[in-house]
């Protein structure tokens, strides 16, 4: 079945923290509407697992944005090996001027974007431009925790020298989206799930496995004991967030 196909992909093509189990999570959390076709975006849509997910378990229309083109043609090529690609499309775009349509879409996803754009505000502003009025936004938002500081490399930052390096509270972030008229609807803590799937992540590469994320980013591995480091400590929390556009 397809849902079997994406489940299978998800290894390698749902790239952040918790995989398809967070997918999932932020889905839900974000309470969609059942008409007969949602059109939705994923804003940084990477190798465009979320993308198909949403695409099958929310019956939308999805078109996926990211600046980095390989990503683009990897993800198109996975929608078609799937039979995803008549509802899933992935294009080259920057996620702070979205090449999208104006008030065109039922909602927005992001997932662990947010700590690789330094402009906050045009990221947002950005997304709630495309969508319509009443349209949601969903993130999984990786949140600046109670403990200062951060174990490197991260997966948005190898060292901390480069301009990308900034978390947000969740509060800030709150605050951030409701100056472009995004309300927040609902929040979720799921670092504790986020931090078992790290550890098991560490657990499978340990054992030798044929494929995962060290495909695409050889020092996936180093990333992966860090973030665990990074949770354990508090640097870092990881949480679904929900935004309606009023």
């Amino acid at each position: 079945s397809t849902q079997e196909r994406l489940e299978r992909a998800a290894k390698v093509d749902h790239f952040h923290g918790g995989g398809i189990q967070t997918t999932e999570i932020l889905r839900s959390l974000m309470n969609l509407p059942t008409p007969d076709v949602l059109r939705g975006a994923d804003v940084g849509s990477g190798l465009g697992g979320p993308m198909r997910w949403f695409a099958l378990q929310s019956h939308a229309q999805m078109d996926g944005v990211d600046i980095t083109p390989d990503f683009v043609a990897i993800s198109n090529q996975i929608s078609d090996r799937t039979g995803m690609r008549a509802n899933t499309f992935s294009q080259v775009g920057d996620a702070t001027s979205l090449p999208l349509a104006a008030n065109a879409y039922d909602f927005a996803t992001m997932m662990a974007l947010s700590c690789n754009v330094p402009n906050r505000a045009q990221l947002y502003a950005s997304t709630a431009r495309i969508l319509k009025s009443g349209g949601v936004v969903g993130m999984l938002d990786i949140i600046k925790g109670p403990t200062e500081g951060l174990v490197y490399p991260v997966p948005w930052s190898r060292d901390g020298s480069d301009s990308i390096n900034r978390l947000l509270t969740r509060e800030e972030t709150v605050r951030e989206a409701a100056l472009v008229g995004l309300d927040s609807e609902a929040a979720q803590d799921i670092s504790a799930e986020v931090l078992a799937w790290f550890i098991k992540d560490h657990a499978e590469i340990t054992a030798g496995r044929q494929v995962g994320f060290e495909k695409f980013l050889p020092d996936w591995e180093k990333m992966v004991e860090s973030q665990i480091q990074n949770l354990e400590k508090g640097h870092i929390k990881f949480e679904c967030l929900v935004f309606r556009k009023s």
